[in-house]
């Protein structure tokens, strides 16, 4: 483009260099230029005489910050894979894991390499840490890269989202620095579905997402014989083929769910209840952190809403309604079509612990729901809490469809009760 235009007018190319020079840039002609800066090369580090770890990074770090992070990478392996029931990341059966220090770069994982040796499929990586003077924090993020290391081992087309939010959910073990944080964020986007698909949500390590990881805390606690157990067994359980080609042929953390909780006596199987039981616990243990969909007072006459927000498979939503004592609250939910919905009501004293569970039953394939819920002398606030699982009609499986969201009606009245 350059060269036409000269010859077009005729003009040497050398006459105009500055010109060129000068448009292209800050637009001050009399600026010297200014050089570009140097990158710091990088080199090894140090290597741990423990477990198979080395660490490379800027020549400029001071040796107490490498020592210090060599010494979080320690805590974390023994933590992971000496004590919690984890696989060890690939690099390690040969040789050293790589770390790189960076200033610069976010905390991630890099996956590098598949192993073709192997039936199943198997990933290494090179690991990438951001340098952090809080030790806390230091642990918390060697072992959530080390975590994530060993998921890519095991089952490397895990989407990203849920390799995000199990690996949080490992480092919270070795190092709980965020957990409130987490269930606040959890509970801001609770109508989102648990498990997010890495190709139609590039930003999956995000905080939002990394907060998911409280649904697997709870699992853990609640189901697992140990800690961790539950999430390897969902690791060991989620194998594929190297010669498949398919990516939905490799079970993912629904399917897994659904074989471990399968239940023939009930409509709606046990593992589709995980995800009401766990909105339950939300409310239970982060009710004064938990930022409903709607917080209303209570109503004198009959009032109605939309949900805000629609609902994805596996997401949920809370409406709180301050509670006036000894009064009786009548309710009636609409939902979409082939939308299968779990209701349940909680009353909450005013230390916001639970003190009553009243559950909105309805029939298989219905799209409402009434009942009444008696607010007691001790009763300060009911939670309306909804759970879509799913369409009735297609399964959820985040790795081989796409559900789409879907809404909400609720009409409340408040009404006087003949006795408590």
């Amino acid at each position: 483009m350059k060269e036409r235009l000269l010859q077009r007018l005729r003009i040497p190319w050398f006459c105009c260099a500055s010109l060129f020079t000068c448009f292209s840039a800050s637009g001050d002609c009399t600026a010297a230029p200014k050089k570009a800066a140097r990158a710091v090369p990088f080199r090894p580090l140090a290597c741990s005489t423990e477990h198979p770890v080395c660490i490379e990074g800027p020549i400029d770090v001071g040796k107490d910050l490498v020592n210090d992070h060599l010494s979080s990478l320690n805590e974390a392996w023994r933590m992971l894979f000496e004590i919690l029931p984890l696989p060890l990341p690939d690099a390690a059966d040969v040789s050293q894991l790589r770390i790189l220090l960076s200033r610069t770069e976010p905390t991630r994982a890099i996956p590098y390499v598949r192993d073709s040796r192997s039936l199943w499929e198997r990933s290494s990586a090179t690991l990438i840490l951001h340098l952090e003077a809080n030790a806390c924090i230091r642990t918390h993020e060697a072992a959530r890269m080390l975590a994530h290391a060993a998921l890519l081992r095991a089952a490397p087309h895990t989407p990203n989202a849920s390799v995000t939010a199990e690996s949080e959910h490992l480092a919270g073990l070795v190092a709980p620095c965020m957990a409130d944080d987490a269930a606040w964020v959890l509970g801001a986007s609770s109508e989102r579905s648990l498990f997010e698909r890495a190709w139609l949500d590039e930003r999956f390590d995000t905080p939002e997402v990394r907060a998911q990881s409280v649904f697997f805390s709870w699992l853990d606690r609640s189901y697992g014989r140990a800690p961790a157990s539950l999430v390897a067994g969902i690791w060991a359980r989620s194998p594929r083929r190297i010669d498949s080609t398919e990516p939905a042929s490799a079970p993912d953390v629904v399917d897994v769910l659904e074989a471990t909780f399968r239940n023939q006596d009930s409509v709606i199987s046990w593992h589709e209840e995980l995800y009401g039981r766990f909105a339950e616990y939300l409310v239970a243990t982060f009710s004064r952190v938990i930022r409903p969909a709607w917080d209303v007072p209570w109503p004198e006459r009959a009032r109605g809403f939309v949900g805000p927000q629609s609902l994805s498979p596996t997401g949920s939503t809370f409406v709180r309604v301050s509670a006036r004592p000894t009064s009786a609250l009548s309710v009636q939910i609409t939902w979409e079509e082939h939308m299968r919905m779990r209701w349940v009501a909680l009353r909450t004293n005013g230390n916001a612990e639970i003190i009553g569970r009243t559950e909105l039953s309805h029939p298989d394939r219905s799209t409402n729901v009434q009942g009444t819920i008696r607010a007691t002398a001790d009763t300060a606030a009911v939670w309306l809490i909804g759970t879509s699982t799913g369409d009735w009609q297609v399964p959820y499986h985040p790795s081989e469809n796409i559900s789409e969201p879907h809404g909400y009606l609720m009409r409340i009245d408040g009404a006087e009760a003949s006795s408590p």
